[in-house]
């Protein structure tokens, strides 16, 4: 996942919903086109999803981090899709 792709710059906060329910116990900043700071640690979307999701108690092996991910309420999958689309313009 490119965040430079969908407008979003280092040093934005990102916040975490499960099931769009919006967790605000959880959120990560963006420190590069892709990568987050999760926890004090450099990451990405969807090993951080993976890690919270095993906290849940799931026994994943893999996540889709922008599934889960948001931007101003947003899931970061949805971003995209709207901008792939062209339904901004």
């Amino acid at each position: 996942f490119n965040f430079e792709m969908i407008g979003i710059q280092p040093g934005t906060i990102l916040e975490w919903a499960r099931n769009d329910d919006l967790d605000t116990n959880y959120s990560a900043e963006v420190i590069s086109k892709t990568k987050i700071r999760f926890e004090g640690e450099e990451t990405s979307l969807s090993e951080s999803a993976l890690v919270l999701l095993k906290r849940e108690g799931k026994n994943w092996r893999t996540a889709y981090g922008p599934g889960y991910w948001l931007y101003k309420g947003e899931k970061l999958w949805e971003i995209r899709s709207r901008l792939e689309s062209g339904e901004d313009e």
